[in-house]
């Protein structure tokens, strides 16, 4: 049995069935959800793009830049993380596409993410097809002012309402403990 340490995250998950999109009409969607969370608190600020193709070039290792250097160049950035199968097949326009964005404070310190995934149209897919979620990942959370019912609710409500969702939840992950990788376990037993 391996032992899976986790650091304690508070997350919002969105999702909604499957649909087209193409990275021109995702890019100012997407930025449209950064720029509406930056509103909520000025702590949202400063997030850093990765370039998901870049990691299967390099194993695993993201490119990252600020994403208001990658704002002009958004379509473009979208189109380069068309999302796969998996590590060994190729790009594909039907599988969607990838947006993640972070902010990171220091190594080991909080950690606040951003992840939109849409443009599956797969017809086989369910209607958690396509997704976003907001992550904050904080051991010393209850010093963290985002990490807080007002921005949590605020999150929910811009992401959901972006991207057209059909379902949300919005929950700390120590609520369910991963004990083993054979299964998943209450937090409290």
């Amino acid at each position: 049995m391996t032992e899976y340490i986790r650091r304690i995250e508070h997350q919002v998950w969105c999702y909604w069935g499957v649909r087209a999109a193409t990275p021109r009409k995702l890019a100012p969607r997407f930025l449209d959800t950064i720029d509406q969370l930056r509103r909520v608190d000025p702590l949202l600020d400063g997030w850093v793009w990765s370039n998901v193709e870049e990691s299967f070039e390099s194993e695993g290792e993201y490119g990252r830049t600020p994403l208001i250097e990658v704002r002009p160049w958004m379509v473009e950035a979208i189109e380069e993380n068309m999302r796969r199968e998996d590590d060994t097949t190729d790009p594909d326009p039907s599988l969607g596409y990838a947006m993640p964005v972070s902010i990171e404070t220091k190594p080991d310190g909080p950690f606040t993410s951003v992840a939109v995934y849409d443009g599956d149209s797969w017809p086989c897919k369910s209607f958690a097809a396509n997704s976003a979620e907001f992550s904050i990942t904080d051991d010393n959370y209850k010093e963290n002012p985002l990490v807080s019912f007002p921005t949590f609710k605020a999150a929910m409500l811009i992401l959901a309402e972006t991207w057209e969702a059909t379902w949300a939840k919005a929950f700390p992950n120590d609520m369910v403990q991963k004990t083993d990788w054979d299964g998943m376990k209450p937090g409290w037993g």
